[in-house]
């Protein structure tokens, strides 16, 4: 997978597209500056499954609690939420698709919190925000 090199047109390439014009709920929130990462620095941490149907689907354990004004872990099942919200993303390909999409979220999360200026890199260093190789070229 590593040596796949990904076009404009590539199925996965038009889901990182759409993903940036449309976000999710929780991609929202996590790239959202004003809501401060977790203790662990984390704004988003995901999580991949097989789903007979969807195929592999990739979700947050790690959400916006508005009441904790935190970010906090799932509570229940992460996966079983996400399905239930719609807010799961379906990733073409397998787990090797999957697991580059996560890290390109990761990475696009931390550009873009740090773009904003109100998190500083160092505030952004975890692996759960940052990622130092780009998704595709």
């Amino acid at each position: 997978m590593a040596d796949q090199t990904y076009t404009q047109t590539s199925p996965l390439t038009l889901l990182l597209d759409t993903v940036k014009e449309n976000p999710p709920g929780w991609l929202q929130d996590s790239l959202d500056p004003s809501k401060p990462p977790n203790a662990e620095g984390q704004t988003a941490f995901t999580k991949t499954d097989f789903v007979e149907g969807l195929g592999e689907v990739l979700y947050p354990t790690v959400r916006w609690d508005p009441q904790e004004e935190a970010f906090v872990p799932v509570r229940g099942d992460p996966l079983k939420v996400a399905l239930n919200r719609q807010d799961y993303i379906a990733v073409p390909g397998g787990i090797e698709d999957a697991t580059l999409v996560s890290k390109w979220i990761s990475r696009y999360i931390g550009e873009e919190r740090h773009r904003e200026g109100s998190s500083s890199r160092e505030d952004l260093k975890t692996g759960a925000t940052l990622v130092d190789r780009p998704l595709y070229p």
